[in-house]
């Protein structure tokens, strides 16, 4: 009994991993359908944009997490949710400045910060969360991500009103909800403040992370470089037709990425214990 349930929620974690990406991926179709190729072009690289943080965030923090709390009374917990809190913010910020520049305008470039700003948050609690084996809680908000964005997205439809700027709000408000769908992480980011040491962070960034975001860094080179080169030489425009092939795969990468994280947890615990016949 204990077993099926157990197998019930990691396969709930999966659903749930691939709810989330397919509601981005309806965005993405249902955009491209009613927007201009300026417009989706835009759209799609603030996409690129968003999931480069996210997988600078896995290398630099959401992975060396899981390691630094396999014991109950660690102390990189503070100190990771410190740095996190500077990287989103700093990360966000820079996001909104070059967007706003690159064309977008001020509306769209505030927008695309604010969506950086919850997006990343969001992803870090859920592997906060996930590291602690509170698998749930990231189950709740994916699929609660799920809902509000198809809602809100079915609404803004209906409307005849579907532009990227609506669609970035969408995601935003998608991406609030399941922020504050992961009660104990917020709680545990609003006692710890700003005043965390850095050093459990530091020294797991020399053991683990480097080399990581080295990796994530010479990934994003082979996969992005064209997204990155077109966009900046050749604008959102001429952009369009490469993303509306390339953002209809990325779901995909989402999905791989959520699974990854909700996986890496389990099978550092099994393998500590050197408990290796489920994996």
């Amino acid at each position: 009994m204990i077993g099926s349930i157990k197998q019930l929620r990691r396969y709930a974690g999966l659903l749930a991993a691939f709810m989330y990406s397919g509601a981005n991926f309806i965005l993405a179709f249902t955009l491209q359908r009613h927007t201009s190729a300026e417009d989706f072009g835009i759209y799609a690289i603030v996409q690129v944009v968003l999931q480069f943080g996210v997988s600078l965030s896995n290398a630099v923090l959401c992975a060396p997490l899981v390691l630094s709390l396999r014991k109950s009374d660690s102390p990189a917990l503070p100190s990771f949710m410190r740095i996190n809190t500077i990287f989103c913010v700093a990360g966000a910020t820079i996001v909104s400045i070059a967007i706003s520049f690159w064309g977008a305008g001020l509306e769209i470039g505030l927008a695309a910060g604010t969506l950086a700003l919850l997006s990343w948050s969001r992803w870090f609690l859920r592997s906060v969360e996930q590291a602690r084996h509170n698998f749930m809680a990231s189950v709740r908000a994916d699929i609660l991500y799920w809902f509000v964005v198809l809602v809100t997205a079915l609404t803004v439809l209906i409307r005849g009103d579907f532009a990227v700027n609506k669609v970035l709000w969408i995601q935003i408000l998608g991406n609030a909800a399941a922020f504050l769908a992961i009660g104990s992480g917020i709680r545990n980011w609003c006692s710890f403040g700003v005043g965390a040491s850095s050093e459990p962070f530091v020294i797991s960034l020399r053991r683990h992370g480097a080399w990581a975001t080295l990796g994530v860094v010479t990934t994003e080179a082979t996969a992005n470089a064209h997204a990155w080169i077109v966009g900046f030489f050749l604008g959102p425009k001429a952009f369009a037709p490469i993303a509306a092939v390339t953002l209809f795969f990325r779901p995909v990468l989402i999905a791989s990425q959520a699974l990854a994280q909700y996986e890496r947890p389990r099978m550092a615990k099994a393998i500590e214990a050197r408990d290796c016949g489920d994996l």
